[in-house]
């Protein structure tokens, strides 16, 4: 789902908030990336909250036509996304912190992963 694709960007983001205490701004592209999903969730996909179906309207120049008034509405139902993508990054990541502490200590002694070593890391069942 959307919501999914969200809590992959937003992995990276947690991943570092938890494991290092800080977000370095390697994480700025898949955060402008969630960002824009969940804009198209509310404007062009109806998943918002508040607007269901409606479509956002453009006009000639691809600006939407939105009172501040609307756009401070949509705003909020982006966050709201955003905030459960995070959680559910979040949820996962706790869950599976040995796992992730395994993976970036083998990450600083070599830098590169293959699928074999970090299948081998994180076990059969994965994540």
């Amino acid at each position: 789902t959307a919501l999914n694709k969200i809590a992959i960007l937003l992995g990276g983001y947690v991943a570092e908030e938890i494991g290092v205490g800080d977000v370095s701004s390697g994480a700025q592209d898949d955060l402008r990336k969630a960002n824009e999903l969940a804009r198209e969730m509310v404007e062009h996909y109806g998943m918002g909250k508040h607007f269901g179906l409606r479509y956002q309207r453009e006009n000639v120049m691809g600006v939407g036509i939105i009172s501040n008034e609307v756009c401070k509405i949509i705003d909020g139902d982006i966050n709201e996304i955003l905030t459960k993508g995070y959680k559910m990054a979040k949820d996962i990541i706790v869950k599976h912190k040995n796992k992730l502490e395994k993976v970036t200590n083998r990450l600083l002694e070599v830098e590169t992963l293959d699928g074999n070593e970090l299948a081998e890391l994180i076990g059969d069942k994965g994540i």
